[in-house]
């Protein structure tokens, strides 16, 4: 093992599930019927807007907002990860990260495809790191600990071009 993260991502768990969960609240509780029905009516804008105005705002707020804010809070914590694992030889590297509905969810590659943008001693609170193939760059918390820090630099942390 080279890494552990031994900090808890409960938060980020609860602030996801507490935005989606109050969206869909707000959501219920200003939806009116009368915003379609009055789209029948000879209505100009303004007319709609005075009769319809906050709470229409708030509706289309927690429809829009909720969602994305939602997959926006998945994508993150999904990309934190918590144990780095340097299988027997060298070759292979596990990447266990957090996930909101599963306990783990492991990655299993060469070492090749694995690769930091920056040295492990200059991070402040996150290390990038990219996995060949993915778009998004995954988080090393600077908070974790690192086992064995040489074989980290050497292995995962070392800046390769593809």
């Amino acid at each position: 093992m080279l890494y552990k993260n031994t900090s808890s991502t409960v938060f980020i768990k609860l602030v996801f599930f507490g935005w989606g969960f109050c969206n869909i609240i707000i959501a219920l509780m200003t939806f009116n019927p009368k915003y379609v029905s009055t789209w029948f009516e000879d209505l100009t804008w303004t007319e709609y807007l005075k009769r319809n105005g906050i709470a229409l705002m708030y509706f289309i707020y927690s429809v829009l907002a909720g969602p994305l804010g939602c997959v926006a809070l998945y994508i993150f914590n999904h990309r934190i990860i918590k144990y780095i694992i340097l299988h027997k030889g060298g070759k292979d590297v596990s990447i266990v990260t957090n996930h909101l509905f599963k306990n783990v969810d492991t990655i299993t590659l060469p070492l090749e495809k694995v690769k930091t943008t920056m040295a492990r001693d200059q991070i402040k609170n996150y290390l990038p790191l990219k996995i060949q193939g993915k778009k998004f760059f995954y988080l090393v918390d600077g908070h974790g600990k690192f086992f064995n820090e040489q074989l980290f630099d050497y292995t995962v942390g070392r800046a390769k071009t593809w």
